[in-house]
């Protein structure tokens, strides 16, 4: 069962482990890998630096919507259709990709 710990939640797997990240906000520490999918590649085709690491010693942040990272401590905003907005950008409606 979740607890918090210093302000941070906190979980434990089923071998009574705790999972350590020092997850932002009141994301929970879960094991396993980060699921990336959801955000767009670079134009390089590999992940966003923001998302090249999926798990630190098994263990990684659930993030709620408008967070994301290994730890939560990067926001987004999702604009119309699959375009996402980081480090500050902010969505303007109407403005397509071309």
């Amino acid at each position: 069962a979740p607890s918090e710990k210093n302000g941070v939640a906190m979980a434990q797997s089923s071998s009574n482990m705790d999972c350590k990240l020092q997850c932002h906000g009141s994301a929970p520490c879960v094991f396993g890998i980060a699921d990336f999918t959801e955000h767009p590649l670079g134009a390089d085709g590999n992940p966003l630096e923001i998302h090249a690491s999926t798990s630190q010693g098994g263990m990684h942040c659930s993030c709620p919507h408008g967070w994301t990272g290994l730890t939560c401590n990067r926001i987004f905003e999702t604009c119309d259709g699959n375009h996402k907005c980081y480090n500050g950008g902010r969505c303007i409606p109407g403005l397509q990709d071309h």
